[in-house]
């Protein structure tokens, strides 16, 4: 075999080495999963997030929200007729890629 053969194999194996490295792409999309879950269920509580490239949404009760970018998201707790309002009412967490975050808020009624 040649050198420059030598090379060309050499080199399709370092690139099937490396395409089958799990987790190291770096255009995959830096993903995951907010959950919201308020407590009790049967108030329908009110909530508003906010988080990178500025994404927001609101919604009532509990939701899971899939696919959302990596980075710094807020929830903020709405007010429901009498029921206290969870406190702090405004929350930050981050979310990593793949990874989970759920926001718990608990309401207690007046």
């Amino acid at each position: 075999m040649s050198s420059t053969s030598c090379l060309i194999a050499a080199a399709l194996l370092l690139c099937i080495a490396l395409s089958s490295c799990s987790g190291d792409d770096p255009v995959a999309p830096q993903v995951g999963t907010v959950t919201i879950d308020a407590t009790p269920d049967s108030i329908d509580a009110p909530w508003q997030i906010a988080g990178p490239s500025g994404f927001s949404q609101s919604g009532n009760g509990d939701t899971t929200l899939g696919d959302m970018t990596a980075g710094s998201y807020t929830l903020t707790w709405g007010a429901v007729a009498d029921w206290t309002t969870p406190s702090p009412a405004a929350v930050t967490q981050t979310l990593v890629a793949n990874g989970e975050v759920t926001f718990t808020g608990t309401y207690v009624a007046q």
